[in-house]
C-alpha cells in the first residue's frame, strides 16, 4: 500500500513541477550549480549558507537537462525516499501501525509537501536522516557492522545536506546510544557506531573550519537576521522564555498547516511520549533523542544563533514530533488497522484543505511557468541593442534562467553587477530585492556610473516574491507614469524608466 501511494504522490508532484516557475531561491541553486566544473560548483556553493551537496548533484544532473521538472527530480524523489524509509523505519523501532502513520504524517505535512517540488535542501535532509535511522534499526536487529557503517553514511549526507541537520543528529546522537547502550551488539558493530558518531564530530569540524566560520558577518547572514528571518531570532534583550513559548506553538502550526492542526499535533505528540515510555521497548530511547533534538535547538535559538519557530529552517524538528505522534496510532493495535486506514483517509484529506497558505510560497496561480516566460519574451522583444536592463538580485537570478539558460554569465563586478546576456546589456543592483526609495537612489547612481544622457533608454525587470516594483511606485509616487509597462501575474513587470 506504501508503495502505491508513494507512485500516485510521485506522479502528483512531478506533473505538478512541470506547470510551475522556479522561485528566486530555486534560481540561486542553479546557478550555483551552472559551473563549469565540479570543483569550481563547490567554490560557489561556499557563498550560500548550506553545505555542497545539493549543488554538487545538480551540477550533476545539469549535464543531462535544464527544464524545472528535470531539476526537481532531486527533491521529489527525495520525498518518496522520506516517506519509504519513514514506513521502513517506523515499522522497525515501534511497529508497522505507527510506520504507515508516520509516513502519512510527514508526506501529507503541509510545508513538507510543498517543499517536494522545490529545489532545495529539506526534503534530502529528510530523506538522509530516515534512512540514516532505518539501517540502524537494520545493524542493531542483524548484529551488522555492514548496516552500521550504511547508517553513518547516511547520517555524513544528512549533514551535507543542510545545517538544520545538526538537531537531528543531536537526537540521533541520543537516541542510538541508548538502543546501543542497552542491546549487547558484538563489539565490530559497537565500533562501527562509536566510529559513525566520531565520523560526524569531524564532518561539522570540517565545515566550520571551510564554510561556516566565514559566515560570521557575511552579508547573506546579515540579511537573513535583518530581513526574512528577523522575527524567528531571540535577538539581544528578548525574553527567552517567552520566545521558546510563542515560537514552539508556532513551530507545531507551522508544520500542521494551522493553529487547530498544530494544537492537535502536539497533543498527539504528547500522548505518543506517554505511550513510547510505558508500551514500546524502545520507546524511552526514542523521547530522549526526541528531547535531545529539541532542547539543543531551542537552547542555540535562546542565544540567538538560530531561527526557531514556524519556519523551514526549524521543520527537521518535527521528525521527532511525528515519530511521537505515530506512536498512538500504533498502540492502536493490529485489530484496529482497517479502522486505522479509515480515519487516515478522511482526516488527511480534510487536513490539505484546511491548512493555511504559508506567508513564503506564492499561490498556485500565481506560480505559472509562462510568466516569466512571456515576461523575458516581451522585454528581448522591446529592448534594443544600445538599452540597459535594471534590476535586483532576486530577478536576475529568474532573467538569467528564463532568458539564457545554458550560458555561463560571469559578471563584471563593482558597485553594480554587468551582465551581457547574448546582447542584451543588464545591470544588476547590489541587493535582493529593490524597494522604491532605494529603486530611485541606484537609478541615479546607474546613469551616473554609466553616464547616460536624458532619454536613456533604460528598462526595469522585476520578478520574484513580493510586489512587483511598479506597483509599489505607483503607491509611493501617487500618479506615477510608467512607459510600456507590461504586468505577468502578480510577481513579474516589465517597463521602461520615464526619462
Amino acid at each position: 500500500m506504501v508503495a502505491v501511494i508513494i507512485a500516485i504522490l510521485f506522479t502528483v508532484q512531478l506533473r505538478h513541477a512541470s506547470l510551475i516557475h522556479l522561485n528566486p531561491d530555486e534560481a540561486l541553486n542553479y546557478q550555483l550549480a551552472h559551473q563549469t566544473t565540479l570543483y569550481k560548483a563547490y567554490l560557489a556553493s561556499n557563498t550560500n549558507a548550506h553545505p555542497p551537496l545539493l549543488v554538487l548533484l545538480l551540477h550533476v544532473l545539469l549535464k543531462f537537462g535544464r527544464a524545472e521538472w528535470f531539476l526537481r527530480l532531486i527533491p521529489i524523489a527525495a520525498y518518496c525516499g522520506m516517506i519509504w524509509f519513514a514506513w521502513r523505519w517506523g515499522s522497525l523501532a515501534l511497529n508497522r501501525e505507527a510506520g504507515f502513520t508516520l509516513a502519512m504524517l510527514l508526506g501529507f505535512s503541509p510545508p513538507i509537501f510543498n517543499l517536494a517540488t522545490e529545489i532545495r535542501h529539506y526534503l534530502l535532509v529528510f530523506c538522509f536522516a530516515l534512512a540514516a535511522l532505518y539501517y540502524f534499526e537494520r545493524a542493531v536487529e542483524e548484529l551488522s557492522s555492514k548496516w552500521m557503517a550504511i547508517s553513518a553514511a547516511m547520517l555524513a549526507l544528512a549533514i551535507l545536506t543542510d545545517y538544520s541537520a545538526v538537531w537531528f543528529t543531536a537526537g540521533f546522537g541520543v537516541y542510538t546510544l541508548l538502543v546501543v547502550w542497552r542491546a549487547g551488539l558484538p563489539r565490530k558493530t559497537q565500533l562501527a557506531w562509536v566510529g559513525s558518531q566520531a565520523g560526524a564530530a569531524l564532518l561539522y569540524l570540517f565545515l566550520y573550519v571551510t564554510h561556516i566560520s566565514k559566515l560570521r558577518g557575511a552579508v547573506i547572514s546579515k540579511e537573513a537576521r535583518e530581513g526574512w528571518l528577523s522575527g524567528m531570532y531571540c535577538v539581544q534583550g528578548c525574553d527567552a522564555a517567552s520566545f521558546l513559548r510563542a515560537h514552539t506553538t508556532g513551530l507545531f502550526s507551522y508544520v500542521f498547516g494551522s493553529p487547530w492542526a498544530g494544537l492537535i499535533g502536539a497533543m498527539l505528540a504528547m500522548a505518543g511520549v506517554g505511550l513510547l515510555f510505558k508500551r514500546y521497548p524502545k520507546g524511552r530511547p526514542l523521547i530522549a533523542g526526541s528531547a535531545a533534538a529539541f532542547l539543543s535547538c531551542m537552547a542555540a535559538a535562546a542565544g540567538g544563533l538560530y531561527p526557531y519557530g514556524g519556519t523551514r529552517h526549524s521543520l527537521p524538528l518535527f521528525l521527532w514530533i511525528a515519530a511521537c505522534a505515530a506512536a498512538v496510532a500504533g498502540a492502536a493495535g493490529k485489530a484496529r488497522l482497517p479502522l486505522l486506514l479509515a480515519g487516515i483517509a478522511v482526516i488527511i484529506p480534510v487536513w490539505r484543505l484546511t491548512a493555511l497558505p504559508e506567508p513564503q510560497v506564492l499561490p498556485v496561480a500565481e506560480q505559472r511557468r509562462e510568466f516569466p516566460v512571456d515576461a523575458v519574451r516581451y522585454l528581448r522583444r522591446k529592448v534594443s541593442p544600445k538599452g540597459i536592463v535594471f534590476t535586483d538580485l532576486q530577478s536576475i537570478l529568474l532573467l538569467l534562467y528564463y532568458h539564457s539558460p545554458e550560458l555561463y554569465a560571469d559578471p563584471a563586478m563593482a558597485h553594480f553587477w554587468d551582465y551581457n546576456l547574448d546582447g542584451l546589456h543588464v545591470v544588476m543592483a547590489p541587493t535582493w530585492s529593490l524597494d522604491p526609495t532605494p529603486f530611485v537612489n541606484e537609478l541615479k547612481m546607474l546613469k551616473q556610473t554609466y553616464h547616460l544622457e536624458k532619454g536613456a533608454e533604460v528598462w526595469v525587470f522585476d520578478g520574484g516574491w513580493g510586489s512587483p516594483i511598479n506597483r509599489m511606485l505607483n503607491v509611493q509616487y501617487s500618479g506615477a507614469v510608467l512607459p510600456e509597462l507590461a504586468e505577468f501575474g502578480d510577481h513579474f513587470a516589465v517597463f521602461r524608466v520615464p526619462n
